[in-house]
Order: C-alpha cells, then structure tokens, then sequence
C-alpha cells in the first residue's frame, strides 16, 4: 500500500524562469538603495561614536564622584574626632557637685557658686573664682544616682 500512495504523489511545480530584464531592473533598484545604506551605516559609526564619548564620560563623572565621596567621608570622620576632642576638653573644668539640697542656690546658680565653694573648700585666695556658668541637673530618674564621667 505504501508504494501506491508514492505513486499518487503530484509532480514538482514547473521551475519559472525569470527573464532578463526582471532581472535587471532588480538589480537597479538594489543599487540604487546603496547610498542610503552608506549614508544609515554613516549615521550609525557618529552615533556610536557619540555613545562612547557619553559612557567615557559617565565613568570620569563615576570615577569623581566616588572620590568626592570618599574624600568627604574621611572629612566626616575627621570632624567627628576634632568636634569629640573640643568636647572632651569643654568638660576637662567642669565641676559637679552632689548632694545639695534642691532649691539652696536660690534663682542665681552662678552667684551662689561664687559664695558656697570658697566657703565649702575653705579657700582664702583673693582673685575671685572665674565661674562661667552654673545650673542644676535636675533629678535623676527613677531614683537611679547619676553617673560620674571619670577621666583615665
């Protein structure tokens, strides 16, 4: 059976034979659209050139930014030691005093600061004490005592 369905089978189509001057006038318009692809390649090679000039440029601009980037975060650190250092030596003078009943200083902690601590320190000396400011700390929370910052 199988033999029978080959030979059923249609014929190939008949080859056409395309004449000459088909040809030709294809061949014509095939060069004749040859200027335009060298002028798409031409646009192509500036835009690609372009391209490059822009991603050579996004990565100077990358390249200086991670610079400024890391040059300001050593800035930061840097003033971040210096501001703790200024602060550390703004305390060096600083004087606490515990215990004192609330209210002793009346409403000038800075004149009773002057008074109480010669007094307190039985100190006799005649140039006055050179005290800038003075307050109170208020109460610790929670009946917890404060903590005394000691210096190593």
């Amino acid at each position: 059976m199988s033999t029978n369905k080959r030979a059923k089978k249609d014929p190939p189509p008949p080859i056409k034979v395309v004449d000459t001057i088909s040809m030709e006038l294809l061949l014509e318009e095939i060069w004749a659209l040859n200027p335009y692809m060298e002028d798409t390649n031409k646009q192509l090679q500036i835009l690609d050139d372009k391209w490059s000039l822009v991603e050579n440029r996004r990565a100077e601009l990358l390249d200086d930014l991670v610079a400024s980037i890391q040059s300001l975060q050593s800035e930061v650190t840097m003033l971040k030691k210096h501001a703790e250092d200024v602060e550390n030596r703004n305390r060096r003078n600083n004087l606490c005093i515990y215990g004192l009943p609330e209210g002793i200083e009346g409403s000038d902690p800075l004149s009773f600061s002057q008074l109480f601590l010669p007094k307190i320190l039985d100190l006799t000396t005649s140039p006055a004490l050179n005290i800038q400011r003075a307050h109170r700390l208020g109460h610790p929370s929670h009946g917890l005592r404060r903590q005394r910052n000691q210096e190593e």
